[in-house]
């Protein structure tokens, strides 16, 4: 109600189910991986589902230091961070065909856009 009064909205603020899906296999974990990792870069780089990257090293920058991302964790294995004591590197490192880290999610996103003709919306 609170919110609904504050942004004056009507309704409920979770109108549809929950959509999940099940990873079945490595190649899906992969992409999901990938998917969770390079969610925040719209934040920096708004048209990069376009294919259109303004400073990927800036891009780079960016993603290791967003504080809601465990990518810091698979780029540099000897990083210290309190948010490392719930996160299993190893575990997720030994299923996925690449290391995670800024240039795999790059290669999957451009091969994820060249398959589905330039268009990363669903990535």
């Amino acid at each position: 109600m609170f919110f609904n009064k504050k942004y004056e909205r009507i309704g409920t603020l979770f109108s549809s189910r929950f959509k999940a899906l099940h990873i079945g296999t490595d190649q899906y974990l992969q992409r999901a991986a990938n998917y969770i990792h390079a969610n925040a870069a719209e934040l920096y780089e708004p048209r990069w589902k376009d294919g259109i990257i303004q400073d990927r090293k800036k891009l780079k920058e960016k993603l290791l230091a967003y504080q809601f991302s465990s990518l810091l964790d698979y780029e540099y294995e000897n990083v210290a961070r309190p948010h490392k004591s719930i996160i299993n590197v190893v575990a997720l490192s030994e299923v996925l065909d690449q290391a995670l880290s800024f240039e795999t999610l790059m290669e999957e996103a451009e091969i994820y856009c060249r398959s589905n003709k330039g268009d990363l919306k669903g990535y």
